[in-house]
């Protein structure tokens, strides 16, 4: 919220004596009113976008972690490589180096989906540490740990009634017993 206050009161200042909108009113003037109408269709998209661009970052930036956040940069990758070489602009019509920038970039974006656990491989144990499976097995081990309590609740239920101290915490002076172990303080 800051950076936009900042920008919006930049923005005031830089257009002070200056006349922003005079290189609108050329183009209204000089191009036909379809295309005019298709500038301002585009200017609502570009801050559309913009909005959308900002909500991500933000969102990113409080959810996932830095390499995460620059994931949806990588991805934009093999379409900028497309778009440069059909140009002109780069490679100059050399598809060797076109391919081999492709191929790079499509592995690159691949990795990065592995890295980020958005694509998990469940070969050769390399989903043992990610985030979805250390979830499951914590949740099957607390499980499994309530059951073992609940377990030994009942067993000590029954044991209560011979042995009424036995499975209670008794605490002396010099040492503590709990069922039928010691700890010397």
């Amino acid at each position: 919220m800051l950076e936009g206050i900042f920008e919006l009161i930049f923005a005031i200042l830089v257009s002070i004596g200056k006349e922003p909108f005079k290189d609108i009113i050329y183009l209204y003037e000089t191009n036909t009113t379809g295309n005019f109408i298709l500038l301002i269709v585009l200017l609502f998209f570009y801050f559309l976008l913009t909005i959308l661009v900002n909500a991500y970052k933000i969102y990113c930036n409080v959810i996932y972690s830095p390499m995460a956040r620059t994931l949806i940069d990588y991805l934009m990758n093999p379409f900028f490589i497309i778009y440069y070489y059909f140009t002109g602009k780069d490679f100059n019509n050399n598809y060797l180096y076109f391919i081999i920038s492709e191929i790079i970039s499509i592995v690159e974006d691949l990795f990065g989906g592995i890295y980020n656990e958005y694509i998990i491989l469940f070969l050769c144990g390399m989903e043992y540490e990610t985030k979805d499976m250390i979830a499951k097995r914590a949740l099957s081990l607390g499980n499994m740990t309530l059951l073992n309590t609940k377990e030994d609740e009942n067993e000590s239920n029954d044991n209560d009634s011979n042995h009424d101290n036995k499975n209670k915490d008794i605490k002396n002076e010099d040492k503590i017993s709990f069922g039928n172990y010691e700890i010397d303080l």
